[in-house]
């Protein structure tokens, strides 16, 4: 989805739902990408907009297999840190959402 996103603010929807995660991404000049994918996730479905850029460079930088990320609403802020932390080394981003429609 990333690859597809506007070069500019290559902005994306994350759409959480039991056990799946959805990552939609479109613009006028290349069209429309979405991934799904599993994920260990039990809330309330969760619809929220990030900047993929930013995203993607947060996960390069965890040094994890497994990533968290801590949502509340679709206008507060991302916490993304590795699901299972090291004792001597802490990694936690924040990710500011974008507003979506």
């Amino acid at each position: 989805a990333a690859v597809l996103a506007h070069p500019v603010g290559r902005s994306g929807v994350l759409e959480f739902a039991k056990g799946r995660l959805t990552v939609r991404a479109e613009t006028p000049e290349t069209g429309r990408s979405e991934e799904p994918m599993e994920c260990e996730y039990s809330g309330e479905e969760l619809r929220i907009g990030f900047n993929i850029g930013y995203l993607l460079e947060m996960l390069k930088r965890i040094d994890a297999e497994k990533v968290a990320i801590e949502l509340s609403t679709p206008l507060a802020p991302g916490v993304l840190k590795p699901a299972e932390p090291k004792p001597d080394f802490e990694q936690v981003f924040l990710l500011m959402p974008v507003r979506l429609d």
